[in-house]
């Protein structure tokens, strides 16, 4: 009996709660008659339900001109008819209609100024409301009314205002950098984030509020991109996106802007004949040095670059001269003018010195895409590059031009206690009338390893493709090493003495050369 009246009372309870429930639900529904579902509200999507963003003349702003411009800026296209029949304004106890005036809408239907047809009252506070009944163009309502005011001046602004950026115009930053956008006075900040893009020099990368966003502080706006910028490019600030522009309260554009740049820092250094200057930045492509040398002095200071690009529009002086402090160093030669391809070959030049290039103590260094050229010299020794007590050097897609004039002996490439790597060069001895070498290997230099090049020894004196002095080089894959041509004197593709003992293999072609009157070897 007892447990018969317990369920009884369970049973009861329940209906009750049922019954409050039920009667909360539907008091509920009947007081939003007419305005917001909430049922359907509670199942739309968060990121459908639109809101508010931006409004403006900001709440409780003073000072506000009196042919003032009432602008919103919303997160979803609208409904224009349904906002415009739910806006308003008031002051001195009469409130204003859409009637009293014009809306201009964005073209994406999510903001809209509002042009009031006549002036408002001077040191008069202005009350404006869209209430909630305003729908998207999907029909979903805004979740509460806006309400908001400000306080008009004593006088009309007929003065368009300026604006100040940063990073400031040529000037080097960081990937990361936002951008700061400082006017005179007071915004319509929907004109400001619509109007606002950044473009990159070549137009492949452009920001606007689309990927990034906006932080207002008072007449500052900040923009911070989604993602940072790309490195070594160049960018523009722009006020003018599908022929907008950013407007004061009354509706004035810019004074004046002129379009600001900047650059943005690069892992590299570049060097350019063509459009580079020594007082360039030197690590942006579009502010490159117009010299070597000037790119060596960066580097040797800034030790996290390892890295020179230079293109090809012009000829370059040496000596080059590579010790320790420029371990890890690759010199790449080469670059079109805007370094997008490395589809030439750079040209550097000396007539005053006994090598082009010295790697003397060093590790780690790699020179590709360059024609290093002594042909024009007339020293005692002459050569393009000499290579010293050094290690992990490498040699790629290089020409090397020993001189034509000198009266000493003469190497494309010398080769003495180090461990380098030639590969597919193009290696050529001079015309001394004593001894040409196109490449003279010597020393502790068993690690070196001469590879898919063609190497010719010269045209006067002794010849020699290459000479293997009392170590053991690895010679393998090359398509020619030959002599060259000369005249009574012998002439040897590859000469080994010293007891030196070289792996040769693989090679197409291995010859002495055009000779007459005296000795011609292949090996």
């Amino acid at each position: 009996m007892k447990s018969t009246m317990r369920t009884s009372k369970i049973k009861f309870l329940v209906l009750l709660i049922i019954l409050f429930l039920s009667s909360s639900i539907m008091i509920l529904l009947q007081g939003c008659s007419g305005r917001i579902d909430i049922l359907n509200l509670a199942l739309t999507p968060k990121e459908k339900i639109p809101k508010v963003l931006l409004y403006d003349p900001e709440d409780r702003a003073v000072g506000v001109p009196l042919n003032v411009k009432i602008s919103v800026v919303f997160s979803r296209p609208m409904n224009r008819e349904s906002v415009e029949n739910n806006f308003s304004y008031s002051y001195n106890d009469r409130t204003y209609g859409a009637n009293s005036g014009f809306f201009d809408w964005s073209s994406d239907l999510t903001g809209f100024i509002f042009s009031p047809s006549m002036d408002l009252p001077p040191n008069t506070t202005v009350n404006v409301t869209i209430i909630n009944d305003a729908k998207s163009k999907d029909s979903i309502n805004i979740t509460n009314d806006l309400n908001w005011s400000f306080t008009t001046s004593d006088s009309d602004d007929l003065t368009g205002p300026t604006v100040v950026v940063q990073p400031n115009n040529g000037s080097l930053v960081g990937t990361d950098q936002p951008i700061t956008i400082v006017f005179s006075e007071p915004m319509l900040r929907g004109t400001v984030e619509k109007s606002f893009y950044l473009r990159s020099r070549d137009g492949a990368d452009i920001r606007d509020s689309n990927n990034g966003y906006f932080e207002w502080n008072g007449n500052t706006a900040t923009y911070y991109p989604d993602e940072a910028l790309r490195s070594n490019d160049q960018y523009e600030i722009h006020f003018d996106k599908d022929g907008l522009t950013p407007q004061d309260l009354a509706g004035n554009g810019l004074a004046s802007y002129i379009i600001s740049s900047f650059y943005t820092n690069g892992s590299e250094v570049y060097v350019s004949a063509l459009n580079g200057n020594d007082s360039n930045y030197g690590t942006n492509r579009y502010s490159p040095f117009s010299s070597i040398g000037a790119a060596l002095s960066y580097i040797s200071s800034n030790t996290k670059y390892h890295t020179i690009n230079i293109d090809y529009s012009n000829s370059y002086s040496g000596p080059l001269t590579l010790d320790s402090s420029y371990n890890g160093l690759a010199i790449k030669g080469g670059w079109n003018s805007d370094f997008t391809q490395q589809d030439g070959t750079t040209q550097i030049t000396d007539s005053n010195d006994d090598f082009v290039v010295t790697i003397s103590g060093a590790s780690d260094i790699t020179l590709e895409k360059l024609e290093i050229d002594n042909s024009t010299a007339s020293s005692n020794s002459n050569g393009a590059i000499a290579i010293t007590s050094s290690q992990n050097i490498s040699l790629n897609n290089l020409i090397a031009n020993a001189s034509s004039g000198s009266s000493g002996s003469t190497y494309g490439i010398s080769i003495g206690d180090s461990g380098v790597t030639v590969d597919n060069c193009t290696i050529n001895g001079g015309a001394s009338t004593s001894e040409n070498c196109g490449i003279y290997i010597t020393g502790s230099s068993d690690q070196s390893v001469i590879r898919s090049s063609g190497i010719t020894g010269g045209s006067a004196g002794t010849i020699y493709g290459i000479k293997i002095d009392g170590c053991s080089p690895t010679i393998e894959g090359n398509q020619s090493i030959s002599a060259g041509s000369t005249s009574n004197n012998p002439s040897y593709g590859i000469y080994v003495t010293n007891s030196a003992s070289p792996t040769i293999r693989d090679n197409h072609l291995i010859y002495g050369g055009d000779n007459s009157g005296d000795d011609t070897y292949g090996i």
